[in-house]
């Protein structure tokens, strides 16, 4: 007959149970189990017609069987670990939901693209990761960029008469970066080492996550008898700057390139070193690689630096104190930030200034070449106090005569 070499620890082990060696052993002489002993070690012996006996957990069921399961007592075990948070998917929720409050609609694409997807990839430096067995042979390869999957559906949507879209995914992408798949295989029954997984992690690909978004055509304005208001490379600069203001990211946006879009119409959101994302219109070579005709805009955002950089909120007291608007417009050199203008009047002029904003921004024949004209709105208002016109006007003075000596300016 065939036996078993049965620990009776492993009672102990496998149930968290507590029964006397005795005990054991009677429970399976009583099923015809017979044993020789040595110290807590049994050879069990098994009869020809138990077939379903093989190893020492069988045995450790039979003796439960017999014992009683109803004298198991449930208890819930307690763990004082928590799951450990992926800040960079929280932001991908956070922002998720903030594009779709502001009335985008997200997509989900596969994560296969072909070959002629990667012409305007940012990071051509990355190497693209092929499938050993790919699901269709026109898409071998995993995605380096969110773009193409966004303008094929796009394209899909403007062909069938719906020309005001706005589309957003957020998921990753794939960067091999030239390493090597690990072809080790691990052992099913064996629990792999710290050296083995991590050889295999590292094997993995890079998987950032971004978040990209469409625009065409035009959007719904507030009011019904208001026609719609027509989208431009301006429209997804503004809104994602206003998104990362309200989620606590104060960044600084600048001119910029990026393969993906168009070179003069193209920013970026940088804090310190880090790019956050770019915005603006979508090149016009890569628009009508997919058939689309008209004029494109979106932006790429990266979740993954924006943890760095959020800063906590501050609650701001409601003042029922009067505020008041000047305006002013002056004439720069093209060479000039506007964010810079902005940063200057908000940060080292007075305490009274509650808000810069930039509201209009022209380059004309009206204008000397390498000239442009920026228009600010400001916002003055005193904690304690109605401000008096002598203030203002002192306020506003010194704006004038900082921005003129600070960038070379003149008021218009």
């Amino acid at each position: 007959p065939t036996k078993i070499a049965f620990d009776m620890n492993e009672f102990t082990r496998l149930t968290g149970l507590k029964m006397s060696n005795k005990g054991i052993i009677q429970i399976l002489e009583s099923l015809y189990l017979f044993s020789s002993i040595k110290g807590s070690k049994l050879s069990v012996k098994i009869p020809s017609w138990r077939h379903d006996l093989a190893n020492q957990a069988d045995l450790v069921e039979e003796i439960l069987r017999v014992w009683g399961y109803h004298k198991i007592k449930g208890s819930l075990r307690t763990s004082n670990k928590s799951v450990k948070k992926n800040s960079a998917f929280e932001f991908r929720n956070l922002l998720s939901n903030k594009l779709s409050s502001l009335g985008m609609t997200e997509i989900i694409n596969y994560p296969f693209c072909s070959e002629k997807d990667f012409v305007f990839s940012a990071n051509k430096s990355a190497v693209s990761v092929k499938l050993i067995n790919p699901i269709s042979e026109n898409e071998p390869f995993l995605r380096t960029s969110l773009f193409p999957g966004l303008l094929k559906a796009l394209e899909r949507n403007i062909s069938r008469g719906q020309e005001n879209v706005s589309i957003y995914e957020a998921g990753s992408v794939f960067y091999s970066n030239g390493l090597k798949p690990n072809n080790s295989r691990i052992k099913l029954l064996q629990k792999p080492s710290s050296t083995a997984i991590h050889d295999l992690n590292k094997s993995l690909p890079r998987q950032p996550l971004f978040i990209n978004g469409l625009f065409s055509g035009s959007i719904k304005s507030l009011g019904s008898l208001k026609n719609d208001i027509l989208i431009d490379w301006r429209y997804p600069i503004s809104l994602i700057d206003e998104v990362f203001k309200e989620i606590g990211i104060v960044s600084e946006v600048e001119n910029s390139l990026h393969p993906s879009f168009h070179p003069g119409r193209c920013a970026s959101y940088k804090v310190g070193g880090d790019v956050l994302g770019f915005a603006g219109q979508i090149h016009p070579r890569m628009s009508e690689n997919y058939g689309l005709k008209s004029q494109i805009y979106g932006f790429e955002i990266y979740p993954e630096f924006l943890i760095k950089h959020v800063l906590t909120k501050q609650a701001l007291t409601f003042s029922t104190l009067p505020v008041v608007k000047e305006d002013l417009a002056f004439i720069f050199n093209k060479q000039v930030k506007a964010q810079k203008v902005v940063d200057l009047i908000s940060n080292s002029i007075s305490d009274l200034i509650e808000s810069v904003t930039l509201f209009d921004a022209y380059q004309g024949p009206n204008l000397q070449e390498g000239k442009k004209s920026l228009a600010f709105s400001i916002r003055l208002r005193s904690p304690d106090r109605t401000l008096k016109t002598e203030e203002v006007q002192q306020v506003r003075n010194e704006i004038i005569a900082k921005v003129e000596k600070e960038f070379g300016a003149q008021l218009r």
